[in-house]
């Protein structure tokens, strides 16, 4: 069926002996055209037959990703497959090396990644522990050197507290202070001081200040200097080092060694205060030689890392040796082609032998099934008929429609054989846009854009925008439609083009000269510069809009009036091919109902209201109504057809106009498509009524046709709401007494070749017994309403469609108001930057200002109108699709033909960064 429909599917059964099962599934997994039912489905995952391997599957790659990880962490170059086509050839470099058939190979990727991440995570965790060491000796080296500038002050000193924590020193006698030997605080030889050093997080250092106070309350000085370490891995941190003097004590010293060690940060042990300068000597040697080792065992990991990511080749294998293709990726690549293949054998029902499955599958692409499968004779496969279980959706797609299709998809996926919209939206989504969008420049801008992705398509794909390749059909089909429209309305960044001589001349006439004196009527809102030419010699300009608009006053008005009728009539269009496309899918599921008293009446009240409202309004444009047919009045920009004329009467005035759509449409409902009214009047002193005339009919007979397809519009009404219940509650009446249609899996006669064993016998009635359920949980059983829920149903359906009509064409000006918005806002960007510029520039700059303010305009119109602005239409454009067209006949309640496919996961597998 292509792109309209989906394609033909069919149910198989399938039975695999368990000893192929591996080849068989490879090989379908190969062909990319199988969906398989899930027949375990409401099991725990633990208890599916290939838990297991999938467990395995998973726990190898996660240690092929730690691997990765060190591999990226030491800047380890990793090469992975460029296509599929590449990973096919070095998978099987990989299987020469190991001299393994395909079914084990993965238990040898398993082993071996198992060896190789055990040992480097030795490796990394001797770094880490090389790490710890050197920046423990950089510590201790910053609190020596800090000790041994501190300690030679206090010497001699008096120490007290500062108000910041710190130390102040003041002269008095040398005394020596350290950890080990004690020293007689002050001038008291029976008091000894000591302290204690460390570092701390620079976050912690207030905190540890305010405690040691609490904690001694006030009997220990502190000092706190910051310093700044470099890590192995370069990265820069900043730390405190920090020194506590307080009075010797065996309990104050246990408190606030407690103190300090609960900040998790380091603290050392002091050399006496003479061997100072000669432990910071070894610290530096010992730092030095940490360093050179941390290098050496870094340099070691990443060579051991090198090398297990290269594949050794055969002698043929030049190309892919020119690749390197890292053999990691390859073994990732590998085991989630396998985890999908272990996933698809557990959709599968297990005998004592065999493995039993149902999948769809096109039907055309069946003999190319039975070729594959004709390689494994004990595999039995056959068609599995007469059943009611829904097929999935299956729509062909290619790089254009692709993109169509998933903008339909993300709404819902078409039920099988439903008309698919995605067929419209290749045409109707970028006109639709372009309608809203529609500028020359604007529009020429987004076509080239899409000109160059089309073009270096190729190249995008090997960047981070590789996701936008898949967009660059529908950008190229939006600014072809943009820049078609864009000459429509005759604008090219809010200028207007002279594509053709203007209809309007520029002479002054004079209309006493054209018109008798004594004639009634005369000519309002006339324009000093715009002349009068006769009908007889009516201008049609060549293409889009007359240019000489751009410099009428109303000009947004007559623009307005234009867009908002072409809104109306592209409406009507689009939800009349909607509904007819809800007709076609009633004749294809042979629902008869549906079509007559659906269809049929929603058709006939769209035409006979909307589609007679789009007919005056092309009326209208073809025939302008005037009182004189001898003369064209192009007065203050109204185009042909709504010329305002007035006239007196009996000393009244009244309006003569060509009838204003609106107003027509209301008086079909309300005054009976009458064009007059009453109105009383006072001459001389005399009172009369007379028949006022509020505008003139555009075509014969509008009055009784108006009326004959208001009626019938109305009587549409009730075959859409009763007509399709009652005949439902007549079918539900003769149906009472028998059993719903469904599916009798104990009666479908499955022939097996006769050499196999009777234990796949066996397995038939837990088979059919999970059918059973699989035809239950999908809704294939036929469901039973009562006539009020299906009359309620009926109700709702015929209120939406009634009130929808009006509402979803009244959704379509969106289409105007967007136009409306694009072009004004290019024109504001137009008229209030460069004319600025223009203004500066007379000044006498040399034309800096105006490139200065081309420059803001340029920014302007890229960030608000092509960025946001077609962000904006997009979706408005997205929404008439979903909501306005789709809803008149799409349901988008299937579900999408997955296929068993090994290149969807190496494509997924090609995506990841």
């Amino acid at each position: 069926m292509g792109i309209f429909r989906s394609e033909d599917m069919t149910l198989y059964q399938i039975a695999i002996p368990k000893d192929d099962a591996w080849d068989v599934m490879n090989q379908l997994g190969n062909l990319n055209l199988v969906h398989f039912i899930d027949l375990n489905r409401g099991e725990q995952p633990f208890n599916l037959p290939y838990a297991n391997q999938i467990k395995r599957c998973e726990e190898t790659e996660r240690r092929i990703m730690y691997i990765l990880n060190e591999c990226k962490h030491l800047k380890v170059k990793i090469q992975k497959p460029k296509s599929i086509k590449s990973f096919l050839e070095a998978l099987s470099a990989v299987k020469n090396a190991k001299n393994k058939a395909s079914n084990l190979l993965f238990e040898e990727i398993e082993h071996d990644v198992r060896d190789k991440e055990k040992f480097v995570i030795e490796q990394t965790e001797k770094l880490r522990e090389m790490n710890e060491s050197f920046l423990t000796m950089l510590d201790y080296e910053k609190v020596l050197e800090n000790v041994s500038i501190v300690l030679p002050q206090i010497q001699g000193g008096q120490v007290r507290s500062s108000m910041h924590g710190g130390i102040v020193l003041e002269e008095q006698k040398s005394t020596s202070i350290n950890n080990i030997e004690k020293a007689p605080l002050l001038d008291n030889d029976n008091v000894y001081i000591a302290h204690i050093a460390g570092t701390i997080e620079v976050e912690e250092k207030s905190r540890l200040k305010k405690l040691l106070f609490r904690a001694t309350r006030g009997k220990a000085l502190t000092f706190f200097q910051d310093f700044e370490v470099r890590t192995p891995d370069g990265k820069h941190k900043t730390k405190t080092v920090y020194i506590v003097v307080f009075q010797e004590g065996r309990q104050l010293r246990d408190r606030i060694v407690r103190i300090c060690d609960s900040f998790m940060g380091q603290r050392f042990d002091l050399p006496p205060m003479g061997t100072i300068d000669q432990k910071i000597d070894e610290v530096k040697r010992n730092i030095l030689e940490s360093k050179n080792l941390t290098e050496t065992s870094k340099k070691y990991l990443k060579t051991y890392l090198t090398q297990i990511n290269q594949i050794s080749h055969a002698e043929g294998d030049q190309q892919l040796h020119h690749e390197n293709i890292s053999s990691l990726e390859v073994y990732k690549w590998f085991v989630s082609k396998e985890k999908n293949l272990y996933h698809a054998l557990n959709n599968m029902r297990q005998g004592q032998t065999t493995y039993i499955g149902y999948f769809w599958s096109p039907s055309l692409e069946e003999r190319e099934i039975r070729d594959v499968l004709s390689n494994y004779p004990t595999t039995d496969f056959q068609r599995f008929e007469n059943h009611s279980i829904t097929p999935p959706t299956y729509i062909k797609s290619n790089e254009f429609t692709y993109t169509f299709q998933e903008i339909v998809n993300t709404y819902g996926i078409p039920m099988y054989k439903e008309v698919n919209p995605a067929v419209f939206a290749i045409v109707t989504f970028p006109f639709l846009f372009g309608v809203m969008f529609g500028d020359v420049g604007h529009g020429g801008l987004l076509l080239i854009a899409g000109i160059l992705m089309c073009l270096f398509n190729d190249q995008i794909q090997r960047t981070s925008l590789a996701d936008m390749g898949q967009i660059r059909h529908l950008i190229l089909l939006m600014g072809i439609f943009a820049f078609y429209n864009g000459f429509i309305y005759n604008e090219f960044f809010a200028i207007p083009l002279e594509l053709d001589k203007s209809c309007y001349s520029e002479e002054i006439s004079v209309l006493s000269t054209s018109v008798n004196s004594t004639d009634p009527l005369r000519v309002r809102n006339v324009p000093a510069d715009y002349g009068y030419e006769k009908l007889s010699h009516r201008c049609v300009y060549t293409f889009g809009v007359d240019s000489r608009w751009a410099q009428s006053t109303n000009m947004l008005a007559y623009t307005n009036k234009l867009k908002m009728k072409i809104s109306v009539i592209i409406a009507v269009l689009q939800m009349s091919m909607g509904i007819i496309m809800k007709g076609l899918n009633s004749l294809y599921f042979k629902r008869s109902i549906d079509f007559f008293f659906e269809f049929i009446p929603q058709i006939i009240f769209l035409i006979a209201l909307f589609g007679w409202m789009d007919i005056l309004i092309i009326a209208k444009w073809a025939y302008p109504q005037n009182v004189d047919q001898d003369y064209l009045v192009p007065g203050s920009g109204v185009p042909p057809g709504t010329w305002d004329l007035e006239y007196e009467y009996g000393g009244f005035n009244a309006t003569q106009l060509s009838p204003p759509v609106i107003t027509t449409m209301i008086d079909i409902f309300l005054g009976g498509a009458s064009n007059s009214t009453s109105v009383q009047g006072n001459k001389d002193g005399e009172t009369f009524t007379y028949d006022k005339t509020k505008y003139y009919y555009v075509l014969e007979s509008q009055k009784g046709a108006s009326i004959a397809l208001v009626l019938i519009a109305i009587a549409m009404v009730p075959l859409m709401l009763c007509v399709k219940p009652l005949v439902m509650r007549h079918r539900i009446k003769n149906a009472h007494h028998n059993h719903a249609a469904h599916v009798d899996v104990h009666t479908e006669s499955v022939q097996y070749d006769k050499g196999l064993e009777d234990s796949k016998a066996q397995n038939k009635n837990q088979v059919y017994t999970q059918i059973s359920e699989i035809l239950e949980n999908m809704g294939s059983g036929k469901e039973h309403h009562d006539i009020g829920e299906i009359f309620i149903h009926q109700l709702i359906e015929t209120i939406e469609f009634v009130l929808g009509g009006v509402s979803n064409t009244a959704s379509y000006l969106r289409l105007w108001a967007l136009s409306l918005a694009h072009s004004q806002l290019a024109a504001v960007f137009l008229e209030n930057i460069l004319t600025i510029a223009y203004k500066i520039d007379n000044v006498g700059t040399g034309g800096v200002a105006f490139w200065a303010c081309f420059l803001g305009f340029f920014t302007f119109t890229f960030g608000v109108l092509m960025c946001m602005d077609t962000l904006e239409c997009f979706l408005h454009t997205l929404r008439l699709h979903w909501v306005e067209f789709q809803n008149k006949f799409y349901k988008g309640t299937g579900y999408k033909f997955v296929p068993f496919s090994f290149e969807t996961v190496l494509r997924e597998e090609m995506k990841r960064p």
